[in-house]
């Protein structure tokens, strides 16, 4: 009884570190491919307009992929 436990414990460890692995791997793509949107979209604004637009923005992107969860590119 106590091995059978033993090993539903390791097995829920594996799965629960192996979910964390995956969304640690998928949020960097997702950020990185944020930035580089973002990085294009404001190219030519000044410090002021990327404030301005930062977050409407980003709400449009999240939209825009379908994204449950935000992925915010650096300014």
């Amino acid at each position: 009884m106590f091995r059978v436990m033993l090993i539903l414990v390791a097995i829920g460890i594996i799965v629960v570190v192996t979910d964390c692995w995956i969304d640690r791997i998928v949020t960097r793509k997702r950020v990185a491919k944020n930035q580089r949107a973002w990085n294009e979209y404001s190219k030519g604004m000044t410090k002021e307009e990327k404030i301005s637009v930062y977050l409407t923005w980003c709400e449009l992107r999240r939209l825009e992929n379908g994204w449950e969860h935000y992925y915010f590119p650096r300014m």
